[in-house]
């Protein structure tokens, strides 16, 4: 993926004698930046563990609380799992695990969310430091040229910019992909043919719902335009400015 910074384009810019450094390259900003994005992927992981873990303990959740019948595994791992717990255990062991799991998932959040933010502030120190660079590599007059606000918005807001894309655009979306792939997963876990039915069944069946639903607001707003283009078409045949003229004339009187 490669950064291009204003308006101007690479062939066009006064600094286009230091070409090798521009357009700069997202991966080439990150290449440095390896392990960082490792250790958030980790933080990523256990983040998403712990969403689907909340998941998992609100059924037992609710048995302990409501009471019911004793928790059940299911058949396809109740081999390789010792007896499940029963509604008394689950009243004392219960809020001990939702609490490990929140403070697990709020650790994690925590160390996730610094980590960003660390990675965003040193992608925005080297990308200025290589701006710097270049500014001081460039021919003066090239540096008139490209005009003192052009300068301030690069250094400023298009390196910020970079700086928010390499960490909400790139480990952002690795850490909700992650998060996505966990749910999924849970969801299969539970009850394979009620997930198969939720994510392929219904979208199906919502589809020509949802192409009735717009034809039907396409039919309810065809009148009201053809009375608009009605209106449009007497106002610019002359008739609607009278008209409008009389009716304004008592109320104004």
């Amino acid at each position: 993926m490669a950064v291009v910074f204003g308006s101007t384009s690479v062939s066009e810019s006064p600094l286009r004698d230091v070409s090798p450094l521009s357009p700069y390259s997202l991966t080439g900003l990150l290449h440095s930046r390896y392990g960082a994005i490792a250790r958030l992927g980790g933080w990523s992981l256990l983040l998403a563990l712990c969403t689907a873990a909340y998941g998992a303990l609100a059924g037992p959740a609710l048995r302990a609380v409501f009471g019911g019948d004793d928790l059940v595994w299911p058949v396809w791992i109740a081999g390789y799992l010792p007896a499940p717990p029963t509604i008394s255990e689950l009243r004392t062991a219960l809020p001990v695990v939702i609490v490990m799991v929140a403070v697990a998932k709020g650790l994690s959040f925590h160390r996730h969310t610094v980590g960003m933010v660390r990675l965003a502030e040193g992608v925005n120190v080297d990308l200025r430091a290589q701006l710097h660079r270049m500014l001081l590599a460039a021919r003066s007059d090239g540096v008139y040229a490209l005009g003192g606000g052009e300068l301030i918005s690069r250094f400023m807001d298009d390196v910020e910019a970079v700086g928010r894309l390499a960490a909400d655009g790139v480990c952002g979306a690795l850490r909700d992909g992650v998060q996505v792939v966990a749910l999924l997963c849970l969801c299969l876990l539970l009850d394979w043919r009620l997930a198969v039915v939720s994510f392929v069944i219904y979208p199906v069946a919502f589809w020509p719902i949802a192409r009735l639903g717009r034809r039907l607001r396409r039919s309810h707003l065809r009148p009201g335009a053809r009375a608009v283009r009605a209106a449009e078409a007497a106002c610019s045949r002359g008739r609607g400015g009278g008209m409008w003229e009389r009716g304004a004339g008592p109320a104004a009187r």
